[in-house]
């Protein structure tokens, strides 16, 4: 007995270490990271030049829920001080559907992020006029509503409260459902995505270069051609006449088109690092649901449930 009860202590004075000194400075600066998106993408020369900044504006408010919602009051509970969630019935049954409902739209607009890229580096007319604001107009909202509606069963299904502990999911086969949900929509659904339109895209920027390297040698033989005072049409003397102008372009496309490889990649990268732990213990938890645990060992997999968990909610004050 002894023995549980100083493994329990251990962990709660890590968890107590993790909230002092890592959760809280993440949640301040997770909130002013997303308000200082929220100035920069609602200016209105940058929102009204990219569908991707209304998408970066939902992500941003989706994040700034999410984190004064469940991450705050893990924080409350790690430091030993009053969590309503607690407490208060509805506001914990409430809690769980906002801040997950809040999770779900980051990693949706994430996805759609990644999928507008592909579309404008697309050479299909019909593709790239996806990617436009009269389409976003009905997407965003619509997308919204439907995960609103989809989390309607947390309202239902969180309703086994004890207080003190907070509200607890009804086990069977809800809990079974939460579980392969979480894993979908966690993992693998966002993962796939974003990997698969990311290549996707890298294959339209590599495209878009080699086109451009065979259309350079007709340009340049277009210099070449001189008839009588009057040199080559109209379209290509204006390429010729500005020959600095068109490589700085072109040197600032390529510039621009390694800076979003990079950001796809460290996208999926940071996403993975975030949300992977969780999705692995739910399938963990499936797996070994028959098995009967030792006082040690269900210590130990509650703290790193509850690890896993907080890794979710710290993705959304450093995306």
């Amino acid at each position: 007995m002894s023995s549980v009860s100083s493994l329990t202590d251990v962990f709660s004075n890590i968890q107590l270490q993790l909230a002092r000194y890592v959760y809280c400075p993440l949640y301040a600066t997770g909130n002013i990271g997303n308000i200082l998106n929220l100035i920069i993408f609602s200016h209105a020369k940058l929102r009204t030049s990219s569908v991707c900044s209304w998408y970066f504006l939902v992500i941003s408010v989706a994040n700034l829920i999410a984190i004064n919602t469940g991450y705050l009051t893990r924080i409350l509970a790690y430091m030993g001080l009053p969590d309503p969630s607690r407490t208060v019935e509805w506001y914990c049954t409430g809690r769980v559907y906002i801040s997950t409902l809040s999770l779900t739209l980051g990693r949706h607009f994430l996805c759609s992020i990644i999928i507008d890229r592909f579309l404008v580096t697309s050479t299909s007319v019909k593709l790239r006029q996806l990617s436009s604001f009269k389409v976003a107009r009905w997407y965003v909202p619509i997308s919204v509503l439907c995960w609103m509606i989809f989390y309607v069963h947390i309202l239902i299904g969180y309703t086994n409260y004890q207080y003190g502990s907070g509200c607890k999911r009804w086990g069977g086969t809800y809990n079974l459902f939460i579980i392969v949900s979480t894993v979908t929509i966690e993992a693998v659904l966002p993962i796939t995505v974003i990997t698969i339109f990311s290549l996707l895209t890298l294959n339209n920027l590599h495209g878009l270069h080699q086109r451009r390297n065979r259309v350079m040698p007709i340009i340049h033989d277009y210099r070449m051609i001189t008839i009588g005072p009057v040199t080559m049409n109209t379209v290509s003397s204006k390429i010729i006449q500005n020959p600095t102008s068109n490589q700085q372009a072109r040197r600032e496309k390529k510039k621009i088109d390694k800076q979003l490889t990079l950001i796809s990649l460290i996208q999926v990268l940071v996403y993975i690092m975030f949300n992977i732990l969780n999705s692995i213990y739910q399938v963990y938890t499936i797996i070994t649901s028959a098995t009967i645990r030792s006082a040690d060992r269900a210590a130990t997999e509650s703290f790193i449930s509850a690890f896993s968990v907080v890794l979710t909610y710290i993705y959304g004050t450093v995306s």
